[in-house]
């Protein structure tokens, strides 16, 4: 097992970091892909539905819908050094402005609030839980 600040490293010393998952849900992804663009390593992954609500492709991050879409664009983007290092440098500038744990906790309470009254009332979670 590879420590972060270990792993964060061999990100840093590689051209590309594949992101290969077998699921296919909206939204889903490994919290590999945060912490591989936060390294600020190129980013190539398989397309899952909805990334593009959270990447622009070929501005933060790159994806690819099948083996023979991979292997072209590992190619080129071999070939292409300062192309991948600016989607990279991009890349890691939104993971780190944009996906915090401070805004997937928004985020939740968002939810949260959308299916509790209580919550919608602008309460602290503290408060909600005493009431409970």
């Amino acid at each position: 097992m590879v420590d972060h600040s270990s792993e964060a490293e061999l990100y840093r010393q590689s051209k590309i970091a594949l992101g290969i998952s077998a699921f296919d849900y909206d939204c889903y992804t490994s919290d590999r892909l945060f912490r591989a663009m936060g390294s600020g390593v190129f980013y190539l992954t398989k397309y899952f539905p909805g990334i593009e609500s959270m990447f622009t492709n070929k501005k933060h991050l790159v994806w690819w819908h099948d083996i023979d879409e991979c292997l072209e664009l590992i190619d080129y983007y071999l070939r292409h050094g300062l192309e991948r290092e600016q989607i990279a440098k991009r890349g890691a500038e939104i993971v780190s402005q944009e996906h915090t744990w401070d805004r997937r906790i928004e985020e939740l309470m968002c939810i949260a609030k959308s299916y509790s009254p209580i919550l919608a009332t602008g309460m602290s979670p503290t408060a909600v839980l005493e009431k409970l």
